[in-house]
Order: C-alpha cells, then sequence, then structure tokens
C-alpha cells in the first residue's frame, strides 16, 4: 500500500479501515476511562454528573467497552500482517530502545517500527483481558460465576485499567509531541517523504522508491 502526491511530496501510509479502528478504539477508550473513574472513586464522581449519574454512567462505560472490544478486533485485522513480522532488525531496535533512552544507533523501521509492534500486541491482549473480566463483572448479577472468579475479575480489571491508560499516554507522546508530523498518519493519512524517510526509511525505500524518485 504507497499513493503518492509528487506535486505536494507527499505518501499515503494509512487506509481508511486502518484511520477508522484507531479512531475508533480511541474515543471508546476514552469513554471507557471517564466513566470508570466515575464510579471507582468518589474524587472522580463530577465526571459521572456529566453522564447523568451513575447508572446511566454504568450504561455508558458498558456499552463503550462493547465498542471498544469491536474496535480492538479491527485493530487485529488491520494491523497484524505488518505488526506480527518480527525480524533482526526488531531486535537490534529492542536492545537500543529506539534511541530514544540513550544514544543508539538503530535500524531504519519498516511501516510499523518495533515500538508500535509491541503496542499493538498489547493493545490486543490487553483488550481481550479488559473484555473478560468487564463481561464478567457486567454479568455477575445474572449469571452462575464463581465467586472467586468474581473476587479475582475486579483487582485485574482495575491493573489492566491502569497499565492500559499509562501505555496510551505514552503512545500518544510518541506520536504526537515527540515525533511532530506522526499524528498525519493516524487522521488523514498522508505524510511528507522527508518525515517518512526518517522514521520509516526502510519502507520508504521498498515501497516508494521503486515506483517514485525519492
Amino acid at each position: 500500500m504507497a499513493d503518492y502526491s509528487s506535486e505536494l511530496n507527499l505518501v499515503k501510509v494509512s487506509n481508511w479501515f486502518e484511520r477508522l479502528s484507531h479512531t475508533v478504539l480511541a474515543i471508546s477508550w476514552l469513554l471507557l476511562v471517564f466513566t470508570g473513574l466515575a464510579f471507582y472513586s468518589k474524587k472522580f464522581a463530577l465526571f459521572g454528573e456529566f453522564f447523568g449519574g451513575l447508572r446511566a454512567t454504568v450504561l455508558v462505560h458498558n456499552y463503550a467497552g462493547l465498542v471498544f472490544l469491536f474496535s480492538v478486533v479491527m485493530i487485529f485485522l488491520a494491523m497484524f500482517k505488518e505488526s506480527a513480522h518480527i525480524d533482526s532488525d526488531d531486535i537490534k531496535w529492542i536492545l537500543g530502545a529506539g534511541g530514544y533512552l540513550w544514544s543508539a544507533k538503530v535500524p531504519e523501521s519498516g511501516r510499523f517500527n518495533t515500538g508500535q509492534k509491541g503496542m499493538y500486541f498489547f493493545t490486543v491482549i490487553m483488550g481481550v483481558m479488559m473484555g473478560v473480566t468487564g463481561w464478567t463483572m457486567w454479568h455477575a448479577p445474572i449469571t452462575h460465576y464463581s465467586k472467586a472468579w468474581v473476587a479475582f475479575c475486579y483487582p485485574i480489571h482495575s491493573l489492566g485499567a491502569i497499565l492500559f491508560f499509562s501505555a496510551w499516554i505514552v503512545h500518544a507522546y510518541f506520536g504526537s509531541i515527540c515525533n511532530p508530523g506522526s499524528i498525519e498518519a493516524i487522521t488523514h493519512g498522508w505524510v511528507s517523504k522527508t518525515w517518512l524517510r526518517l522514521q520509516h526509511g526502510k519502507w520508504l525505500r521498498e515501497h516508494v522508491s521503486g515506483n517514485k524518485k525519492v
């Protein structure tokens, strides 16, 4: 997948399905964060008033969770091929921490760098875990789940929310402030060749240089 705009020196790096799945995931996750906080602690009760009270907030949280799970499936399908391709360059990227934590020479990245691949698998795995525990907690009053299993799901769900929120804060930072120009890849999909050469030079050579001079 690579479309070009030679007049503007731009390359299209994401398709509509990838951008849609990412957008649905982000919006549903934000809803889950704010509604979850509302009934997690009285300190955040104000969020519940915004959604129309505690009962309405719980409903929004539960159904936003279903949308979130659907978006995780979309993400899984949209990005599996490239994210599952792990090679020696990914190992070198990990050993050098992507060049973010200390000065290190790291290989050029393909369409997704190793950090993005890791975030992909983290999102899918955590999404399934949050979905299973959330579903259990939601339906516990009307099902025959064991008390031990339900009691286990509550702290796991809370811990997962903290880990997932922390990871997405880091992901949002590296995808915006830390790397200016990155956000365009998930909004309209077009990025400059200059940015692409710096961030994903390997993919640029493999998918663009064969068709256009870069």
